[in-house]
């Protein structure tokens, strides 16, 4: 008795539908992998402003010290010192917030237009988009703030009208170095993580593949017998006055299902691998006679599947390079 397939039901809502497993998508779409990365690198760049900001904020508190003198002989404590400082911290960051975000707004046409995208301010709720924002100027002006306000507050107002230099912060010249060595640290991460980058895209989009793949589309068939029906499959795209010409195939240049594994030696007998019981794995592709043409192969030597040798031959095949070497 043979067993029932099971069967296992995956449900999602449409809005999740774009970044899930069953969604397969190709390039920067539909992958939470690239939103992990980008974000990521915010993120550090973001880190890299706080740190730029804690050691102009001390350095600038230093400078700022005759000042701190004069409020705590007025009667200001370290409290106060440090609530106003750390308010001075979010207020710039809620000015800087809003830079950014105009910024954000006149860039998104040329960003939509680079990427390909349709992305557009009236698809964000704005209500939680907004609440967001302010626990983000919270966040980041308390944590940028929040040091320098506590070294600037500690200032001895005796030390500072004595002394005729700024006061040095206590233990804080070990931190400073520390965050220098951090910050470069970083930034020649980023710089070498974009060289990386811009050295794959680079090799990506002049790299000759060996096809034309540019106003190519394909459309997946569940049919189990499509190879019997591919002349007429065929013949009914290409009356589509928009489409150019078609092919049928079991599979597109990257995208094989089929792997065959062969021993060398039954390949040919003048292989050269080192191991004589070596395999030979190839990942076959059934097309029709209209495949290089559509795709704009570059036959090397032989001749397409059109040529008369080839209708001589009752299975024709073409291989590339690597499996002829």
């Amino acid at each position: 008795v043979e067993k029932a397939p099971s069967y296992s039901i995956v449900a999602t809502t449409l809005q999740n539908l774009y970044l899930s497993e069953l969604h397969s998508a190709d390039g920067f779409r539909g992958q939470w992998s690239y939103l992990y990365i980008f974000g990521s690198a915010a993120l550090l760049l973001l880190l890299i402003a706080c740190i730029n900001y804690v050691n102009l904020a001390t350095a600038r508190g230093l400078q700022r010290a005759r000042e701190i003198g004069v409020r705590k002989t007025l009667g200001a404590t370290q409290g106060h010192l440090a609530r106003l400082l750390v308010g001075e911290a979010v207020i710039l960051v809620g000015i800087a917030t809003v830079v950014a975000v105009g910024l954000a707004a006149l860039v998104l046409p040329a960003f939509n237009g680079l990427f390909g995208t349709e992305l557009a301010w009236a698809q964000l709720p704005l209500d939680r988009l907004a609440l967001g924002l302010l626990g983000l100027v919270g966040v980041v002006g308390l944590g940028a703030g929040a040091y320098p306000a506590l070294v600037t507050a500690r200032f001895d107002p005796a030390g500072i009208f004595q002394n005729e230099g700024a006061p040095t912060a206590p233990g804080g010249g070990w931190l400073h170095r520390g965050l220098v060595v951090l910050q470069f640290a970083i930034t020649s991460a980023l710089i070498a993580c974009t060289f990386v980058l811009w050295s794959q895209l680079d090799y990506v989009q002049s790299t000759a593949l060996g096809f034309e793949g540019d106003q190519v589309a394909t459309a997946a068939f569940e049919a189990p017998n499509w190879h019997e029906q591919r002349a007429s499959l065929r013949r009914a795209f290409e009356a589509d006055p928009a489409v150019e010409t078609a092919t049928v195939a079991s599979a597109v240049p990257d995208h094989h299902t089929m792997r065959l594994a062969k021993e060398a030696q039954k390949v040919s007998s003048q292989h050269n691998l080192p191991d004589p019981k070596a395999t030979l794995r190839f990942s076959p592709a059934v097309v029709d006679t209209n495949y290089v043409e559509t795709l704009g192969l570059d036959l090397v030597a032989g001749q397409s599947f059109r040529g008369p040798r080839a209708r001589s031959v009752e299975h024709p095949v073409i291989i590339n390079e690597t499996a002829a070497d």
